[in-house]
């Protein structure tokens, strides 16, 4: 199925919609309902609904969502390199991607794409419903908007202007033009406002797998932060931090699955290991096999004395006498045996708190940004000794805070490097590296199937 030029076939649909997880909610998944509108003619079917636009998120595959940014950005940008040499994992580690590349066609832009379209699906089906009650329309109506922001978050981060549709018409999804990222973001932001208002501080079902208000904001703060909007993003980041729903925990037991500090975590049943990011971070803990995807020597040393982060997210394997580092936030690799222990947390607090320190430095409050990075280094063990007053310092400190606490978590470093213009100076030692590669390429197929496409300059 080719993305902007989908065929809602219905029985199918259905079936992805009631593909869900049980821990997502309190029901059994109805199986009897395969026809259109009784989807959403009450309750049960309408979350067994949204709970299959959740179930496109974790999968078997790296996709955007789910480990997908955390390797292959990890890899594009300058946290990790890779030991594989499959020619479509080489260009992420060269910065040398071609619009041909299947990794960037299925996991980033044509897993998004559907995701967005099955969501614009559930959207209008409960903005037409009469039958469902009051406070479940709202949180799924919440939820699909906070849902589809984050699709659009991904896509306009790393393709530029990218179409944009809210209809699920797909003759006219086929010939979509580029919107500007102005107006992508400004979609982002009304339905993240939308899911602010519509959702509730309690979590809908147990876990922290379905949104409530406080996961809306957490993605609306990083939204503003990205748009520079400062004031707004201080007051968003500051509603998620004083919420009192979410802690600091020691960093050894921030990606656990029960930990204090997630916000907004992915789950599914029937997925035989924790996270994508410990299966194919995490190497074979005997024999001579290297780790996939070792830590840059630069990153490495960016770590200081002492810091607690270090110490427990990064983890090491000596091979034939040689130390190779590699991340190592998530620990569980391979089969579950008994009970899952981890699970990929999304939004958490400690981005939180950077947010809120990044904003305050740019609202002329040195010494409230200085305040937000003494809390984070103190969960780190670390003392904080930055003058205030010496504006270039805490500007590097913001910096390279970000580039410690979020390494080789969701692209948070490559994005940090092209909103700030850092690219070239990170990524010149990449013989390949050009300016032009701020960009991922449209992809060739979707070049092919629609005119109206344009490719991004450089592919």
């Amino acid at each position: 199925m080719k993305t902007l030029k989908i065929k809602f076939i219905l029985l199918a649909t259905i079936t992805l919609w009631l593909y869900g997880c049980s821990k997502f909610i309190d029901v059994d998944n109805p199986t009897n309902r395969i026809t259109g509108d009784v989807v959403f003619q009450e309750d049960a079917t309408a979350i067994a609904a949204i709970n299959g636009c959740y179930a496109r998120f974790p999968a078997v595959n790296l996709y955007f969502a789910n480990g997908g940014s955390s390797v292959f950005l990890g890899m594009y940008a300058d946290e990790v390199i890779t030991n594989l040499t499959t020619a479509s994992y080489r260009e992420f580690a060269n910065s040398a991607l071609t619009s041909t590349n299947t990794i960037v066609y299925n996991n980033f832009w044509r897993n998004a794409y559907e995701t967005i379209y099955q969501l614009n699906r559930c959207i209008i089906g409960l903005q037409n419903s009469t039958a469902i009650s009051p406070a479940v329309k709202n949180q799924l109506q919440g939820e699909c908007h906070f849902m589809r922001a984050f699709c659009y978050f991904y896509l306009t981060n790393l393709f530029g202007d990218v179409p944009l549709t809210t209809e699920v018409n797909y003759e006219d999804n086929a010939k979509l033009s580029r919107t500007t990222t102005a107006t992508v973001y400004a979609q982002m932001k009304d339905d993240l406002l939308m899911a602010r208002n519509l959702l509730r501080p309690e979590y809908p079902s147990a876990g922290k797998f379905r949104a409530n208000k406080y996961v809306a904001t957490a993605l609306l703060a990083r939204v503003c932060l990205y748009t520079e909007q400062w004031q707004d993003a201080e007051i968003y980041s500051t509603e998620v931090i004083n919420s009192g729903l979410y802690i600091l925990p020691a960093p050894a037991n921030a990606f656990l699955e029960a930990s204090s500090e997630a916000i907004w975590q992915l789950t599914i049943d029937g997925q035989t290991f924790n996270t994508q990011e410990g299966t194919n971070f995490v190497p074979v803990a005997t024999g001579t096999t290297l780790p996939s995807y070792p830590l840059t020597t630069s990153l490495r040393t960016s770590f200081e004395s002492g810091d607690l982060r270090c110490t427990n997210w990064v983890g090491t394997k000596v091979v034939s006498g040689t130390t190779h580092y590699f991340p190592n936030k998530y620990k569980s690799r391979g089969t579950v045996v008994t009970a899952k222990v981890e699970q990929p947390i999304v939004l958490r607090l400690g981005e939180q708190f950077l947010i809120r320190a990044e904003a305050r430095f740019k609202l002329n409050n040195a010494a409230g940004a200085v305040d937000d990075l003494r809390i984070i280094r103190n969960r780190a063990s670390l003392t904080t000794n930055i003058n205030s007053n010496d504006l270039v310092a805490v500007q590097n400190a913001i910096i390279k805070e970000r580039r410690i606490e979020l390494f080789a978590e969701y692209g948070h470093r490559w994005f940090d490097l092209k909103r700030t213009g850092g690219l070239t100076a990170a990524l010149s030692y990449k013989p390949e590296w050009q300016s032009t590669d701020a960009l991922f390429p449209i992809p060739n197929a979707e070049l092919l199937l629609n005119t109206n496409l344009t490719p991004n300059p450089g592919y």
